[in-house]
């Protein structure tokens, strides 16, 4: 069954071939975000690439990850036009493959997504990790525990930053180019600083005292 996953992290990670059973030869695994994949950003190069690595009948392990890099600028006005989705869906119509498509831009709200695959791909998503997931990891006292997760939450890849500061920076990378960076390109909004006061002041209201009058 294909599959269409926006990620967290680490898209690899979905099949353990060891586990499993699945050969090397059997994953073809793309991060369109290496410079070692630079040429398949354009989708055309993109489906040659995996059509060439599908030798035989055995079932095959399609991973994109960061798949916005294969849409431009010019076909997000027309989702209707992106060229990628017409590779994909010609892929999909292999027996003998499963897709696993990921991104973490704007490029890839899932209403476009679901748009132009029209029902032949399954949505997963994925959330930060609950405290339970948490603390099975982190162990410890579970009170310094909730105080950690409480400060820095829930994303997986804060458990992997050792210093306080090295989390903080992280997650401040993750906001400001993951989060606030797809809201200005995504809605060609011509005023991002006041953008960012606003979301600043918004920020810091969330607790606070407030007194009605």
């Amino acid at each position: 069954m294909e599959r269409l996953i926006r990620r967290d992290d680490y898209l690899n990670r979905i099949i353990d071939k060891k586990e499993n059973g699945v050969k090397e030869e059997q994953i073809i695994a793309i991060a369109l975000d290496d410079d070692m994949f630079v040429q398949y950003r354009k989708p055309d190069e993109l489906s040659k690439y995996i059509r060439s690595k599908i030798v035989n009948k055995d079932m095959y392990y399609i991973l994109i990850d960061e798949v916005q890099y294969a849409i431009t600028k010019e076909e997000l006005k027309n989702p209707e036009n992106i060229r990628l989705y017409n590779v994909l869906n010609g892929l999909m119509r292999l027996r003998n493959v499963d897709i696993y498509v990921t991104g973490s831009n704007s490029k890839m709200l899932t209403k476009d997504v679901l748009t132009a695959f029209r029902g032949r791909g399954d949505e997963v998503m994925v959330y930060p990790l609950s405290f339970r997931e948490y603390y099975s990891f982190m162990g410890g006292d579970k009170s310094d525990a909730y105080e950690e997760y409480a400060l820095h939450g829930g994303m997986p890849l804060v458990l992997f930053r050792k210093t306080d500061v090295e989390k903080m920076n992280y997650l401040r990378s993750l906001f400001t180019e993951v989060y606030f960076k797809d809201i200005v390109e995504r809605y060609e909004i011509e005023l991002p600083d006041v953008l960012e006061e606003l979301t600043d002041d918004l920020c810091s209201s969330v607790g606070s005292a407030y007194q009605c009058k």
